[in-house]
């Protein structure tokens, strides 16, 4: 049978995040259990310091934005509870933070590669664009889908993203 990962219903999180993710919720809360989108997007916004607003996104076709000058984001009236597209700007908050998408050249060739691969419209964005967009899809993916399929699909990403978090580690317990 399916797990129901519907909004109104709350969501399942995939087993590598759902014992890590650091919620103030009761002991019972264990791997496998049921977290509703709101908890998590608030558990985000306190670890990380974070605006998540809702209301009109100023760029057309755009589910969600943030900006790097106030590291806010904001989210698409509605969509609230799209944990996907919250991952995707937390993702260019770590990004902002760390400079992880950085110059070129500051990312291993294999992940340089792969980025663009998992960019949303990689023929609408310059290449700086695709790698910054890439990674914030790679965090999407790593945050809400499972991790196999993520290490088949972009595997020197994978990889190098689990010793990017092991060096990072205050990050790391923020989106774990």
């Amino acid at each position: 049978m399916k797990e129901d990962t519907s909004e109104e219903q709350g969501i399942r999180l995939p087993h590598r995040n759902a014992v890590r993710l650091p919620l103030e919720m009761d002991d019972s809360a264990t791997k496998g259990e049921t977290y509703h989108p709101t908890q998590i997007v608030s558990q985000l916004k306190a670890d990380f310091g974070l605006a998540v607003d809702r209301g009109r996104v100023p760029m057309a076709g755009a589910e969600g934005t943030y900006n790097t000058r106030t590291e806010a984001i904001r989210i698409q009236k509605g969509r609230e509870g799209a944990l996907g597209v919250i991952a995707h700007e937390v993702a260019h908050h770590v990004d902002n933070l760390h400079d992880v998408t950085g110059k070129r050249g500051s990312l291993p060739a294999a992940v340089e590669a792969e980025l663009p691969t998992l960019d949303y419209a990689p023929q609408k964005h310059t290449k700086r664009l695709q790698r910054i967009e890439g990674f914030a899809e790679f965090v999407r993916y790593w945050s809400i889908d499972d991790p196999t399929t993520l290490s088949q699909r972009a595997p020197a990403t994978a990889a190098w993203w689990d010793g990017w978090l092991k060096s990072h580690p205050e990050t790391a317990a923020k989106l774990n």
